[in-house]
């Protein structure tokens, strides 16, 4: 896993505006992927924004 870039909760939760207990939501839901040692993986932290940023607001349809 050379390259990958690993952050922990608390620099999540920061860069997202959000709480830590959200960020443990996101892995629990498997929205984000965790490494063993509990960080968060960058790259499937900016494919889950970027998901959130392009959907469909809730009930426009």
């Amino acid at each position: 896993m050379t390259g990958t870039r690993w952050l922990t909760t608390a620099q999540v939760a920061q860069l997202c505006n959000v709480r830590p207990a959200t960020v443990r939501s996101w892995v629990r839901r498997g929205h984000v992927q965790r490494g063993p040692d509990g960080r968060v993986n960058a790259v499937s932290l900016l494919r889950y924004l970027d998901r959130q940023r392009t959907a469909p607001a809730a009930g426009s349809g």
